[in-house]
């Protein structure tokens, strides 16, 4: 296993146990907002530019630093996953238009992903 290969792993699981622990912590009855922190660090050191100023991009522009910052798909799909389950959690507690901002947000990103770009 390469370099490249060990770090996206290593990403992807990090990213993929905060999932997890946000899942679990909102189905326990933790608000959205402390379910989502288990994320949001991880996210910010994933994209490596601070969450306020990514969460206030548009859906576009995410994208773009996305492909700066992580050219690998499976890296940025899991960050969609992230966002899609922040919205959920939104949703959820009727928090609608963030949650709607956070779908387009996952949205534009999915769209990104280029099956047959390799990686």
């Amino acid at each position: 296993m390469d370099r490249h290969t060990r770090s996206v792993s290593r990403v992807v699981r990090h990213l993929d146990t905060a999932l997890e622990t946000a899942t679990r912590r909102f189905a326990e009855g933790a608000p959205a907002s402390e379910a989502i922190l288990a994320v949001n660090d991880v996210l910010e050191n994933t994209i490596e530019l601070p969450l306020p100023i990514f969460f206030s991009l548009s859906p576009q522009s995410m994208v773009s630093v996305l492909e700066i910052t992580s050219s690998d798909d499976l890296v940025i799909a899991k960050v969609a996953e992230a966002l899609l389950l922040q919205a959920h959690m939104l949703q959820a507690e009727g928090q609608v238009n963030e949650a709607g901002a956070k779908r387009e947000q996952a949205a534009a990103v999915l769209e990104f992903i280029d099956p047959t770009r390799a990686n």
